[in-house]
């Protein structure tokens, strides 16, 4: 897919509109990169556990990532230097693939927040470069900016209702259990504290009654007089 969108004849046709730039290659390199981290998840887990714990950095690359694409000037770069073309290239699917390494690793309610800050982000800009009196990306024409700005607002509308349709109708009361994978050392920890023997919880939490059985059995032997 990354390949396919870096062809000389699909990137132009992409990048022709500001609505295919950003509303159709973007999210196209975001979901190839999504693809491969979901594919080597498991593959990846002795590394990403180490830099990722809970999703927080993978979240972190990619909230900087998708908030940089979201500048005018960062579209109007990419269309004109082939540096940023590059870069945008390899920072959406690697910001794709931190999503689907973080999601799995994270609560469902900061995944759920994560999800309303994204639609009320794009919901801003649908009505941002709707009523914009000026053009704000120089590549493009005024008609491509109301475009996009439409066309983010049935994007806002359509994942806004997907998700609360889920959130209402398909709620799992199991799914907001905090389940976090636990690093390796941590679980070696967790298995020495559970195969401790119980002979010594016993003696620290009854030491009185421990002296006492002592004493018992040391005059039935005869050591006390």
């Amino acid at each position: 897919m990354i390949v396919a969108s870096a062809l000389p004849f699909s990137r132009h046709w992409l990048e022709a509109t500001l609505a295919g730039h950003v509303l159709v290659q973007m999210p196209l390199l975001a979901l190839s990169g999504w693809l491969f981290g979901s594919a080597l998840g498991a593959k990846l887990d002795p590394v990403v556990e180490r830099w990722n714990r809970f999703g927080l950095a993978g979240f972190t690359l990619a909230i900087f990532t998708i908030l940089f694409w979201m500048v005018p000037r960062s579209i109007d770069s990419a269309v004109a230097y082939p540096g940023y073309e590059m870069f945008k290239f390899v920072s959406m699917p690697c910001a794709g693939a931190a999503l689907a390494l973080s999601f799995p690793r994270t609560h469902p309610v900061f995944a759920g927040a994560l999800k309303a800050n994204l639609v009320s982000m794009a919901a801003v800009l649908a009505w941002v470069y709707t009523v914009a009196p000026v053009r704000l990306c120089n590549s493009y024409l005024a008609s491509d900016q109301k475009m996009l700005g439409t066309g983010m607002a049935v994007l806002v509308g359509v994942l806004a209702t997907h998700w609360g349709v889920r959130l209402l109708f398909e709620f799992d009361h199991a799914e907001f259990r905090f389940r976090p994978r636990l690093a390796r050392q941590d679980l070696d920890q967790v298995q020495r504290s559970l195969t401790r023997p119980m002979a010594n919880v016993a003696r620290t939490e009854h030491p009185e009654g421990e002296r006492a059985g002592s004493a018992v059995t040391g005059h039935r032997g005869g050591v006390f007089p």
